[in-house]
């Protein structure tokens, strides 16, 4: 018997192996060349060739991605995946091929998530057939199918129930082998999903509390040591991978708002929401909502994070398996060994210590996946809930912009609470003597009505060339110096995942790039090279660094191909070096011509408030003829120091614009604290720009509070010089600047572009009157005004350049175009006798 019973993890082994190849047919038979679909797979395929290759070459600098050049900590913009190199980097070394290491990944982690969770539900119910379909369900999930659109790192949950395996043996038994276990495999898990890391992190804490709480007799100090050097075992080997995210963090200012974390909650309606492609919900269900006027367009749109129905059978078994039911003794109905007179079904709560953790997991990971905030038909209802606590105390939380992958904790519990289920109905059906073929045609019966719920082939699929049919560029390319540095254009998010899935072949840098999260000098670089070839995109990319730039000529329409190749032929800064049918290869000139100066200005203020930080505008101008560039690696670093009640020296690092245009000025804002008690300073700053230096002082007064802009009193502007096109098209987009400078005795407060606050101040194009009288209005009816924002709040004895967009009137004519500060929602800084407002003319033709 107990040489049959070894047998089992072997068959159930090639279930799962054999369920895995069905379940995601067509693509399990096309490893090679294809993928679910090309952009975060081909995302995932470079990270996990990146992170094999750098392991072995150069460990220090894997966070160096040859993307997305020169913007350091490349690799940190999304998952490194390192806890998946134990399964892609031998496929890579034997084969060559990206994508095929990618797709294994995808397939192992549907195996061994099924058997992981077969070997967790074993231990707990020593149930075979419960083993099996605990596996089943939380392998095969539809949350897993909505993601099979290349969250490779989403998927990759098989760490999860063998964590919870070798921790409910460690508690069990006491060993060191089950606590070390553990570690390793928490450990897989962090690195292959940081989302994971945290969300089940806390399923782990929750698991050691309850314990400790329920079975303290049982568990001990002991054990606790154990765990906590487990934890220390994990921290060790996590902690270097995550480290590189936290400088990221700092360096770009990545974060998710809480906004972003509302949007990809989960709803209580989404629980109901099988994908699309979900044989027998998905399709029924879409039929329904075609009833209802724009619901199924709806359905389809709402996205993979809100499509999470966990099919019907695992919750009704979790519920079986959490409620003891009546069984026969002696031809007598009898519940919890209580004789019952009635012949109903008489149902009690009948839970074990362990389930009573898996429904505690599954509560606390069903009431996190709805975020900071409950919403309920998409509506939000302002009820807060304990995510914003943690997305408010914990480090790295804020970087996290889906809740709804609480998911995964939850399906888990589920698995395991339906496996007490199925364990529960077959001891009362042996119980009354009805044969194993009843148990077995049960068994069978349930375990293919959860394959049934989750059928979703054909898995969608399309081709991606590999080995021989990668463009022959790439191979040209891969022969040249390692240290050339590749533009590849069109420069789009359609074309971008193309060229770094590509640069798996060559390896050389690109200043393209696709990731979760992307720095915004990032989608400046983007645009501008949108004009390529003319002169200031060229200057930028000599400013990069780029030697060679690749134009894809069959990403361009037919027309524009035309005037592209015509440009190129006549631009003297680019030399045609080779041609690969529609791929042509140039190589950029090095400095031509008389290169652009700059001169800083730096605007310090009179006064401040204590304890506050203070942003010091630093105008850099461009005395030059050509556009001015700074690489984002370029940095201006200045020296603070305040002497007087207090004396403090502060060093700070602030990026440059990317591009000052020739003639005109930018700015940037160095940030620095003001000092905590108050008094009259002498504050000096030391600033440096790559081989330029200067210095500036001036006495600041450093007072408790100072009034703002939320009020009307205290302010005080000068608006100009101004810079706006004298003649504009009907109807264009023209750029428009001032120098703004706060003589009052308040503080204005910052604007943010994409959701204006109360009191935050702008530059405003208040209106354009035609000479003839009459002023021009927008289509909507209403006055034709632009915003040029404030980034940081400007202090009094303050000056700032603020520059923006404006659209002018559709009609031609000759206008005067009135420009003021203006505190939003608040008031026009010239209603309040604040500002004089400035008149510029400008002729619309």
């Amino acid at each position: 018997m107990e040489h049959k019973r070894a047998l089992y993890p072997l068959l159930s082994a090639f279930w799962f192996f054999g369920l895995t190849i069905f379940m995601l047919y067509p693509l399990s038979l096309k490893l090679s060349t294809y993928a679910r679909e090309t952009g975060d797979t081909l995302l995932n395929t470079w990270i996990l060739a990146w992170v094999t290759r750098s392991l072995v070459t150069d460990p220090f600098h894997l966070f160096h991605g040859n993307i997305f050049y020169p913007f350091p900590y490349s690799v940190a913009f999304s998952e490194v995946l390192a806890g998946d190199i134990p399964i892609a980097a031998p496929v890579l070394w034997l084969t060559g091929n990206p994508l095929l290491a990618h797709n294994v990944v995808l397939l192992m982690s549907f195996f061994l998530s099924g058997f992981g969770t077969y070997l967790l539900v074993r231990f707990l119910t020593g149930s075979e057939v419960a083993a099996i379909l605990g596996g089943t369900i939380f392998a095969f999930a539809p949350y897993r199918f909505a993601h099979l659109c290349g969250h490779v790192q989403i998927l990759t949950t098989q760490w999860m129930p063998l964590s919870l395996f070798f921790l409910h043996r460690a508690f069990v038994s006491g060993l060191w082998r089950d606590f070390f276990l553990f570690s390793a495999c928490f450990i897989l898990q962090a690195l292959s999903c940081f989302y994971y890391a945290f969300y089940f992190g806390l399923g782990v804490a929750l698991f050691v509390t309850y314990f400790l709480a329920t079975a303290w007799k049982e568990t001990g100090w002991d054990r606790v040591r154990k765990f906590a050097v487990a934890c220390v075992v994990v921290g060790i080997c996590v902690v270097p991978f995550g480290l590189p995210y936290f400088e990221a963090q700092e360096e770009y200012g990545f974060t998710r708002t809480i906004e972003e974390a509302k949007f990809y909650s989960a709803h209580l309606v989404d629980y109901l929401l099988p994908p699309p492609e979900n044989h027998l919900y998905g399709r029924w269900i879409s039929r329904l909502l075609r009833i209802l006027p724009g619901a199924e367009k709806w359905y389809r749109q709402c996205g993979v994070e809100h499509w999470l129905f966990p099919g019907i059978v695992a919750p009704l078994l979790g519920l079986v398996g959490l409620l003891s039911f009546p069984r026969i003794e002696n031809g007598t109905l009898t519940v919890e060994g209580q004789r019952e007179p009635s012949v109903w079904l008489h149902w009690k709560a009948g839970a074990t210590r362990n389930q009573g953790y898996y429904l505690l997991l599954a509560v606390f990971a069903l009431v996190m996946s709805f975020g900071p905030e409950l919403q309920i038909a998409g509506r939000q209802t302002g009820v807060p809930l304990p995510y914003r606590c943690f997305y408010e105390l914990v480090p790295g939380f804020k970087a996290l912009r889906c809740p709804a992958r609480f998911e995964a904790l939850l399906m888990l519990a589920l698995a395991v609470l339906a496996g007490y289920g199925v364990r529960k109905i077959l001891g009362g059906l042996s119980r009354l003597s009805t044969g194993w073929g009843a148990c077995a045609a049960l068994s069978g019966g349930l375990i293919g009505l959860v394959v049934l719920e989750y059928l979703s082939i054909p898995v969608p699929v399309v081709r991606v060339p590999t080995g021989p049919e990668v463009p022959p560029v790439y191979r040209w390319l891969g022969q040249q110096e390692q240290s050339t540095v590749v533009a590849e254009l069109p420069a789009d998010i359609e074309h971008n995942f193309w060229y770094m899935y590509f640069s798996t072949y060559h390896w050389r840098r690109i200043v393209n790039g696709y990731s979760g999260f992307v720095p915004d000098q990032f989608f400046d670089i983007q645009e501008r090279l949108g004009s390529f070839p003319e002169r200031e995109s060229v200057d930028l990319l000599r400013a990069l660094g780029v030697d060679l730039v690749i134009v894809h000529g069959d990403g361009y329409s037919g027309e524009h191909r035309e005037a592209l190749e015509n440009a190129l032929e006549n631009n003297p800064e680019l030399v045609l070096v080779q041609r690969f049918g529609g791929d042509s290869v140039y190589r950029i000139k090095r400095e031509i011509g008389a290169q652009p100066q700059a001169k800083i200005d730096v605007s310090l203020p009179k006064v401040v408030a204590c304890k506050q930080l203070v942003g010091i505008p630093v105008i850099v101008k461009n005395l030059g003829e050509r556009a001015l560039f700074f690489s984002p690696t370029e940095k201006l670093f200045t020296v603070a120091r305040w002497s007087g009640g207090q004396s403090l020296e502060e060093h700070v690092w602030t990026h440059l614009p990317l591009v000052v245009p020739a003639g005109r000025a930018q700015q940037v804002f160095a940030k620095l604290s003001s000092p905590v008690e108050m008094g009259k300073y002498f504050l000096e700053l030391k600033i440096k720009m790559g081989g330029a230096k200067g210095e500036t002082s001036s006495p600041v007064e450093v007072v408790s509070s100072l009034p703002d802009t939320l009020g009307k009193t205290g302010h005080l502007a000068v608006v100009g010089p101004c810079k706006l096109p004298e003649q504009v098209a009907p109807g264009s987009t023209f750029e428009f600047s001032c120098e703004v400078r706060n003589v009052g005795h308040s503080v204005w407060l910052a604007q943010t572009p994409s959701s204006p606050v109360r009191g935050g101040v702008s530059l405003g194009i208040r209106r354009w009157r035609h000479v003839d009288g009459g002023d021009a209005v927008a289509a909507n009816g209403q006055p034709l005004e632009a915003r040029a924002h404030l980034a940081q709040a400007l202090w009094p004895g303050q000056f700032a350049i603020l520059a923006g967009k404006a659209q002018a009137p559709s009609t031609p004519g000759i206008y005067t175009v009135k420009l003021d500060m203006v505190s939003e929602w608040v008031s026009w800084f010239e209603d309040i006798k604040a500002s004089s407002a400035r008149e510029v003319q400008v002729v619309v033709k």
